[in-house]
Order: structure tokens, then C-alpha cells, then sequence
């Protein structure tokens, strides 16, 4: 009799005590109902943590701070482990991302003759190695003859002393070639990161002013295939300037 009451009030303390599901890794502090249960198991598989108390490292300690070189720990495993592909978005490659594109538009804006303007300047991102197909555009005011040309990541325009030869666009006296508006594009080769594109303006020394009634830049990212050249023709900014004197009108 007294072995079946035994028996009796210890399976009673079993049912009255909490029943806990613990994950299914090494962690006996992350019990399948915590909120971050998922998420520390996909670390643990992974193999992006190890653990808060080591050698023994049977526990996450999900409620504590993470230190500067935990992180590092973490970044690193994350990038040697290839456990996320860097090179996509959304799971979307770099060819799946082109089109995107942005732009700048320009307002009334100009400039005295004879002086390197910058009329607009836009920064865009490039996800892997590619191109930018860059345009810009203009209303010109006034009829004395002018350069319209787009730089690269030169710091500014008339920064450095050459530019992209395939980029540059004149126009001349009485009107620009399409009426008062002037164009130029140009498909530059880029690698992945950041860059900035600039639209810029050159008017001759005998008009008192270069004025910009409106336009705009933009820029659109697209993939690249192979090796990307970055080799690009450049002209000096002295030899346009010399162009534009034959155009008609004198330069500095």
C-alpha cells in the first residue's frame, strides 16, 4: 500500500511540474517557445555562434549584450561561411537589379562666361561591377556657343584636367542643334560601390553670362559581363576650350 501511494504522489509532482521543450540544439537556455528560438537555432546551424560560456558552451545567453568583438565573430563566420550571398538583394543577382535608375533635375541656374560650371551632381549606388548609362540635359538662354559634357567621380567639374571624350557635346551660334536644348550621354564602365556623376558646362568668354533655364541628369546602373575595362578615352579640357574658340567667340 505504501509503494503505490509512493508511486501515486510522484507521478502527481511530475504532472504539477512546468513541462519545458528546449530547441533542438546545444542551448538549455532557449526553450522552443522563446521568441528567438528560430533565429538562434538558424545562428547555431549555421555555425555563426558557439555559445556564451565556453569550453562547455551549452548556453546562448539570449539576454545579454553582444561586445565589439563578439560582432566581429559574428560578421566574420557570417562572410567566410558564405551563410548569406552578399552579391544579391532579396535574392535578386546584379542582373536582376539594372534598370534602376535616378536622376536630378535642374532649375534656373548659370554662370558667368568663360568659367567651368557644375550644373547638377547625383550619387548612385552600383551593386557589383557594371556601367552607368548617364544623361544629361539643358536649356540654354542664351545663343553664344558652349560645351555640355558629364564626369565621373572627378570631384567636380574642371577638378581634373581631362574628361571623357565620349561625353561631350557643343553647341554653337545662332542656337544649340535642337533648338535650345542641349544633350549629352554616356555609358561609363564602374565597379561595385558608390559613385558620383556630374553634369557640367563650359561657356565662351564674349557672353557675360551662361544661363541655364532648366534640364536634368540621371543616371541608371546596369550589369556588366566579364571583366569589366575601365579604360575610358579622355580629351584635355584645354583642347575643348580651343574647339569652342573656332566655334566662334574667345576662351580663357
Amino acid at each position: 500500500m505504501t509503494r503505490r501511494v509512493l508511486l501515486l504522489g510522484g507521478i502527481l509532482a511530475l504532472l504539477t511540474i512546468p513541462t519545458l521543450v528546449w530547441a533542438s540544439h546545444q542551448f538549455t537556455d532557449v526553450p522552443d517557445e522563446h521568441l528567438f528560438h528560430d533565429d538562434i537555432s538558424w545562428l547555431a546551424d549555421a555555425g555563426v555562434t558557439f555559445g556564451c560560456n565556453p569550453p562547455d558552451n551549452d548556453r546562448f545567453c539570449p539576454d545579454d549584450g553582444v561586445t565589439r568583438g563578439e560582432m566581429a565573430a559574428f560578421m566574420r563566420r557570417l562572410s567566410e561561411g558564405r551563410v548569406v550571398d552578399a552579391r544579391s538583394v532579396l535574392g535578386r543577382g546584379p542582373g536582376a537589379l539594372a534598370g534602376g535608375s535616378a536622376g536630378t533635375d535642374i532649375l534656373t541656374t548659370g554662370g558667368p562666361g568663360g568659367e567651368t560650371l557644375t550644373l547638377a551632381s547625383h550619387r548612385v549606388r552600383s551593386p557589383a561591377a557594371g556601367a552607368l548609362k548617364t544623361t544629361g540635359h539643358i536649356s540654354v538662354d542664351n545663343t553664344g556657343p558652349g560645351i555640355l559634357w558629364l564626369e565621373l567621380d572627378s570631384g567636380g567639374c574642371g577638378s581634373a584636367p581631362d574628361v571623357p571624350a565620349a561625353a561631350v557635346t557643343f553647341w554653337a551660334p545662332p542656337t544649340p542643334p535642337d533648338g535650345d536644348n542641349v544633350a549629352t550621354s554616356w555609358v561609363s564602365p564602374v565597379g561595385r560601390g558608390a559613385h558620383t556623376v556630374y553634369l557640367c558646362a563650359f561657356g565662351d568668354q564674349t557672353q557675360d553670362s551662361l544661363v541655364i533655364s532648366g534640364g536634368g541628369l540621371s543616371a541608371t546602373w546596369v550589369p556588366g559581363s566579364g571583366t569589366l575595362d575601365t579604360s575610358v578615352e579622355t580629351v584635355p579640357i584645354a583642347e575643348l576650350k580651343a574647339q569652342l574658340d573656332e566655334l566662334g567667340g574667345g576662351v580663357r
